[in-house]
């Protein structure tokens, strides 16, 4: 973005922190490259039996990532284990043979119910994460005395990106957890700390500290509504 600014106007300012970013950029790719090898070699050393029972969707999908061009792995194999994460969450596209699945609709698996919630809820946190960086970076410069307009463009870019995603990411994690609850009711009665089902529609837990002898929020603040 910063560059393509910079293309358009012509202001140095832009391509002064083109300049910049880049070189953090070039030091997390790195890093995203080294550690994208190994939680590749993760799915046969930590979960071997899964991966032969479902090796021919996990498989592909990882095959696919690495059939891509060198400099765009990092991304692709984050988008390929959120796809893969997701089919796991919520399976669609498949059949079971004997001890294995086998994919029969590789749109369904990858386009799962859980997936589309999954990544921009995903992308989303990595571009506030990115923008909570850069502020940072901009506050400290700003703090040490710093007044020049990189610093300051910089951090003004970061807040406004701030002010835009975040009430969106409140939206989206809503969501995202509206369709969990749908698809894996299980899941969420485990992440409330409910053991026992209830009828009507359960309470809304604002705080408890899960009792595992006892089976039940120790210290809870219930307050009752329906299930819608």
């Amino acid at each position: 973005m910063l560059e393509g600014v910079w293309l358009k106007t012509g202001k140095p300012v832009y391509k002064e922190l083109c300049l910049f970013w880049s070189k953090v950029f070039a030091v997390a790719f790195g890093m995203g490259v080294v550690s994208g090898v190994v939680m590749a070699y993760e799915f046969g050393t930590n979960w071997g039996g899964f991966s032969s029972f479902a090796g021919p969707i996990t498989g592909p999908l990882l095959t696919y990532e690495v059939m891509t061009a060198f400099f765009l792995e990092v991304g692709f194999l984050g988008i390929m284990l959120l796809a893969s994460n997701s089919w796991m969450q919520t399976p669609q596209g498949f059949r079971i043979e004997g001890d294995h699945v086998v994919p029969v609709d590789w749109f369904a698996i990858v386009f799962n119910p859980s997936f589309p919630y999954r990544l921009a809820h995903m992308a989303i946190a990595a571009f506030i994460v990115a923008a909570l960086v850069v502020a940072a970076t901009g506050a400290w410069h700003l703090l040490k005395g710093r007044r020049d307009p990189a610093i300051k463009k910089s951090f003004s870019m970061a807040l406004w990106l701030l002010l835009a995603l975040t009430p969106i990411q409140v939206v989206v994690g809503d969501a995202h957890g509206l369709n969990t609850c749908e698809h894996q009711p299980a899941k969420i009665a485990a992440i409330e700390g409910i053991w026992d089902t209830e009828k009507g529609g359960t309470a809304l837990n604002l705080f408890g500290i899960p009792d595992m002898e006892r089976k039940r929020p120790s210290t809870p603040c219930r307050f009752p509504i329906s299930a819608a």
